[in-house]
């Protein structure tokens, strides 16, 4: 029995930061206790690490964004990184315009393949 406390029980213990002396003074109900506090306090941390990558997510997407603007000919105002996490909207505007303008970009790529097909079929005769 002492061997399953050894191999299983106390590394748990200790991974969630309690002490080799200290297991042996507590019971299993105890131990749930501790348990669940640690449990609730992971998923509060997952949650800050959730929250986190999101501004980290929207501040990358923001400088992205900015930094196409400085390319283009428009004078448009950048987008600031507080209006995009308060207006979720406007980051979505910046985005359908950019699928939009990859859709353009698609449709003009196939033209110009189908176009050189038909160069190259009058050139050849239509043989393949």
């Amino acid at each position: 029995m002492r061997s399953y406390y050894e191999k299983e029980l106390i590394p748990q213990y200790i991974g969630i930061g309690g002490t080799y002396e200290s297991f042996w003074h507590l019971n299993p109900r105890k131990l749930a206790v501790i348990y669940d506090g640690y449990r609730e306090r992971m998923k509060h941390r997952a949650d800050e690490m959730y929250t986190n990558a999101r501004y980290a997510f929207y501040a990358h997407t923001i400088a992205l964004a900015n930094f196409s603007l400085g390319f283009s000919k428009s004078k448009k105002k950048p987008l600031q990184f507080e209006e995009a996490i308060q207006h979720p909207s406007a980051l979505k505007e910046v985005e359908a315009k950019n699928d939009v303008d990859r859709k353009k970009l698609t449709e003009a790529f196939f033209l110009n393949l189908k176009l050189r097909q038909a160069n190259f079929e009058l050139i050849h005769g239509g043989k393949k």
